[in-house]
């Protein structure tokens, strides 16, 4: 059995801000489990809007939850959509890049996002007029 975890899963682990909710978010995430790009989005907003975490602290939280040992399926490149936040860049952006599988680029007119993304995008973007 595989769990896929919501953002309160997420968030009571990250925060510990409900005590026995956070007992239970730690007990799940000795099995195995998912995490979706969605909720990877979500949290990283909460964390932000609610709780106040800076750039660093959320790419630090981020990071140990796509490290845990039973971490078995996380967005493809969330790795470099969290190295790209802690850069600057918005994380809903990157993440929008990192999990756009089968494409070979990405269309925006943010004429930002390209520049963010960096020469190590996982495929090229296209700034739109």
């Amino acid at each position: 059995m595989i769990r896929a975890l919501d953002t309160n899963i997420l968030l009571r682990l990250l925060t510990g801000d409900d005590a026995d909710q956070a007992r239970v978010a730690r007990s799940i995430i000795d099995e195995d489990f998912i995490v979706t790009a969605t909720v990877f989005i979500e949290t990283a907003w909460v964390l932000r809007s609610r709780y106040g975490w800076n750039r660093t602290k959320l790419a630090q939280g981020l990071r140990m939850v796509i490290d845990l040992p039973h971490a078995v399926s996380v967005p493809d490149h969330a790795a470099w959509a969290i190295d790209r936040l802690e850069a600057g860049a918005d994380f809903a952006d990157m993440m929008h890049i990192a999990t756009a599988a089968g494409a070979t680029r990405f269309a925006t007119f943010d004429q930002g996002v390209a520049k963010k993304a960096g020469a190590a995008a996982p495929l090229s973007i296209e700034t739109l007029a």
